[in-house]
């Protein structure tokens, strides 16, 4: 049994496509398919089948890559009981993120976690779908998630910050004449809304049920980016997690303020069972408990 092989089967999987998948491993696309097809030919059936967007599994493989992925889970963590033994660290992590988190919370979480423990390899995979992230949470696709927690969340939590929503407006705007200011208003302006393609997050949604009408924003968009550039160069006004409106001033010239109904986004570290993952999901879940303060006070 070759564990790389299985490795490189879940990459094309998750990756759904061989070019991708390639570039990531460091092999050809012809080296990878023959890698697949080895392996294919090693357990005597078909894994994957080609479809119009790419590769995806056969019925076969919807059967066992669940079990693949479990005994790679294992081998995992055998692997990082030798490094314990030899007194080295390593290990493999894979993380899932919103984009905005990623980028506001994961550089100085990954540089100080790398400064203790430099052995262990982590991929950040960005995701706006909170959906897309559950699912490869629930399946084992990534090892722990960084999202904001929903009533109907049942994976075991550790809390990284909570804050509130704010508006985000733009330096000169009437609107900096206020210390406080009403979500309705806000309707009034050229308002610009994150939005992804399952529509607004559960957030947003509270604030919008706040609006009496049919009031509804200029702009939506699922990029993080756009709302900033929008407030600061087209005279746009949003309404932002405290995180983001802060790392915007910084940026650009616009402002922030209270809104006059307060809602809040809870955001931490997801698992599916705290008393069932490796030790490097362990030594990480202990850093973030122990540095956590440190982000809540930014």
């Amino acid at each position: 049994m070759d564990i790389t092989k299985y490795e490189a089967l879940l990459k094309v999987v998750d990756r759904g496509g061989l070019s991708q998948s390639a570039e990531d491993l460091g092999y050809t696309r012809s080296a990878l398919s023959k890698m697949i097809g080895s392996m294919e030919k090693e357990i005597g059936f078909p894994l994957v089948k080609r479809t119009r967007k790419g590769i995806a599994l056969n019925e076969e493989g919807e059967r066992v890559v669940p079990l693949i992925r479990e005994l790679l889970k294992v081998n995992t963590i055998l692997e990082e009981e030798y490094s314990m033994i030899r007194g080295m660290t390593q290990g493999k992590l894979r993380i899932g993120s919103f984009p905005t988190m990623a980028y506001l919370l994961m550089p100085d979480i990954l540089k100080g976690f790398n400064e203790i423990h430099p052995g262990i390899q982590i991929e950040v995979v960005e995701e706006h779908s909170l959906r897309q992230l559950e699912s490869w949470l629930k399946q084992g696709i990534i090892d722990v998630a960084l999202f904001s927690k929903e009533p109907y969340h049942e994976f075991d939590w550790i809390q990284v910050m909570e804050e509130p929503y704010v508006a985000l407006i733009p330096k000169g705007c009437v609107l900096a004449e206020k210390e406080v200011i009403s979500v309705e208003e806000m309707f009034d302006h050229k308002l610009i809304l994150f939005k992804t393609h399952e529509g607004y997050d559960q957030d947003m949604v509270k604030i919008q049920e706040i609006i009496a009408g049919d009031k509804e924003a200029r702009y939506n968009t699922n990029s993080i980016y756009l709302v900033q550039k929008m407030v600061a160069y087209d005279s746009c006004v949003s309404i932002v997690p405290l995180s983001v409106a802060r790392d915007t001033a910084v940026q650009f010239p616009v402002e922030y303020r209270q809104l006059d109904t307060e809602v809040k986004r809870t955001m931490g570290f997801a698992v599916k069972h705290k008393e069932n993952v490796s030790l490097t999901l362990r030594e990480f879940l202990r850093y973030v408990k122990k540095t956590r303060q440190s982000y809540l006070a930014k």
